[in-house]
């Protein structure tokens, strides 16, 4: 009997020693922010819904993660654990690239596809006007719902342009065959890219073409770099 008194004692006094450290000590004291812009910190830590004095066992790393990623500023790379009192929020600052017309409204776009913006009038700024691509869905933070095809189409054109440093080349972007996409560049040059294969390439033949036509003062004709390997330039 009195074996089992103590080990009902030592149970007891186990379990009031867990409960002391899980409210105490594995709580929630500090929140640590890598990737923010200067002075964005506390509202990446706001917008996470991390509570100070939570318990760490119980705080919903995935929910946080969406909760950063709902305005559409930041991407969420990572939200972690640190025990025994610190949670760490990595993020990286989403950046625009691209426009579509929705129903009136102006959605604007990472090169990714995913929502920053919507508005009712164009964003200033290097945007490009994406045509050919249907958004049925869209929702701060989370990936355009559009076609899947034309989606990946916009992706590989649209990082290829961001990637090479092309958007003040660009002013409109057409997805909606993917085995012919095209451009218009900003003086109004048709620009055939072909399919999706090699887009680097295309888009650094392009860079380097329309620099040159820009400098000759011409501004209309067609350019097609869909061979990756040259640039065929027409004026009619």
């Amino acid at each position: 009997m009195r074996k089992l008194i103590l080990i009902i004692i030592a149970a007891a006094v186990a379990a009031l020693a867990w409960i002391f450290v899980d409210k105490s000590v594995l709580v929630v004291k500090n929140v640590e922010v890598y990737g923010a812009r200067e002075g964005e910190t506390a509202d990446v830590i706001r917008i996470s819904g991390i509570e100070m004095g939570g318990s760490m066992r119980k705080m919903d790393a995935d929910k946080a993660a969406l909760n950063v990623e709902s305005t559409g500023v930041y991407s969420c790379t990572a939200v972690e654990v640190k025990y025994p009192s610190t949670a760490i929020i990595r993020v990286e600052p989403r950046r625009g690239a691209a426009v579509i017309d929705a129903g009136g409204f102006m959605v604007t776009l990472d090169a990714g596809g995913y929502v920053m913006d919507v508005s009712t009038a164009m964003p200033e700024g290097d945007y490009i006007y994406i045509t050919g691509m249907e958004a049925r869905k869209w929702e701060l933070g989370r990936q355009v719902a559009a076609d899947p095809a034309r989606l990946s189409a916009f992706v590989a054109v649209v990082s290829a342009v961001n990637k090479n440093g092309a958007q003040a080349y660009v002013s409109e972007i057409n997805v909606s065959d993917k085995k012919t996409l095209y451009a218009y560049s900003r003086t109004g040059i048709y620009v055939l890219l072909g399919d999706e294969s090699d887009m680097d390439r295309k888009v650094m033949w392009m860079i380097n073409a329309l620099a040159d036509l820009e400098k000759r003062g011409e501004t209309s004709g067609r350019l097609d770099v869909s061979s990756g390997d040259k640039a065929d330039y027409s004026a009619n």
